[in-house]
């Protein structure tokens, strides 16, 4: 962090964060060249836009309060990555390994706003065969499970479409149908969408889809049904044709005797979900 040069303590500023107009004085102030400095800084996003390193995806998506990590995947990357804040992931989307977001030991959530090191516990402390405390809970101690799959392809395609690294975004870019031809961020909803329709419970009423609307909801989407998700879209619209050739056959579990969302459930309910690109 660096301070205005004028002393006002309270005027604290994160480099990351920095204006134009700011880079000039404050690399002088630290001896650097300009252009040192600026490749420390985040590009420009349209907050109101939800821009989510250039995808624009809805808010409820990411998880602002609780770190999610991956403990393996710290011991060579020593900070939090984006993606792991997705809530749609529960698991390093390059690696496979699950996320946790509660100590293994004392089982509070972790956070950001006491932590004593990203790779360790903010509330309880390890002991010695004594019982004397001998440091922070190293979260790196407690690798998970690496989830399997199988169309890893498929699931790679939905975490690719928002995945912050440029490379990973460029390396499976698949021809998809006309009809998906739009924003990455528009096709993650979709993709997000879909795996809540495919989880609904068949008698639930279809006016909506039953999407996750906080933490514990999106608990509901497994990786499994993400990469189901992606097939449907990858396989566009044959995907399409055959999953709803799977809510026709639970279509005696919804009510009523006849008609499109008796017949389709909550496929149908994507027509008329107001978060959903309208060409989609």
């Amino acid at each position: 962090h660096v301070v205005e040069p004028i002393g006002m303590a309270r005027n604290w500023k994160g480099i990351a964060s920095l204006e134009e107009s700011d880079i000039q004085r404050v690399a002088e102030h630290l001896g650097l060249a300009s252009a040192d400095l600026t490749t420390m800084l985040h590009p420009r996003i349209d907050a109101a836009r939800h821009s989510f390193f250039g995808a624009v995806i809805r808010n409820i998506h990411r998880e602002m309060e609780q770190r999610r990590i991956a403990p393996s995947s710290l011991k060579h990357v020593p900070y939090v990555r984006a993606v792991w804040q997705v809530r749609a992931f529960s698991f390093d989307p390059k690696t496979k390994e699950r996320l946790i977001s509660h100590c293994p030991v004392c089982h509070r959530a972790l956070g950001f706003q006491r932590t004593m090191g990203i790779a360790f516990c903010d509330w309880c402390e390890c002991l010695d065969d004594h019982g004397f405390p001998r440091g922070a809970v190293d979260l790196r101690d407690f690798p998970q499970e690496v989830i399997e799959v199988e169309d890893r392809e498929a699931l790679d395609f939905v975490t690719g479409l928002i995945d912050p690294d440029a490379d990973v975004r460029s390396s499976f870019a698949p021809d998809l149908h006309d009809d998906l031809r739009v924003d990455r961020g528009a096709l993650f909803e979709f993709a997000t969408t879909l795996a809540a329709a495919l989880v609904q419970d068949p008698s639930r009423s279809v006016t909506s889809v039953a999407k996750p609307g906080g933490r514990e909801d999106f608990e509901r989407i497994e990786p499994d049904i993400l990469a189901r998700a992606g097939r449907i879209l990858l396989d566009w619209p044959r995907g399409f044709h055959l999953a709803c050739d799977e809510s026709r056959s639970q279509s005696e579990d919804r009510a009523g005797h006849y008609g499109v969302k008796k017949e389709l459930g909550p496929l149908y309910a994507l027509s008329v979900d107001r978060t959903l690109d309208k060409k989609l």
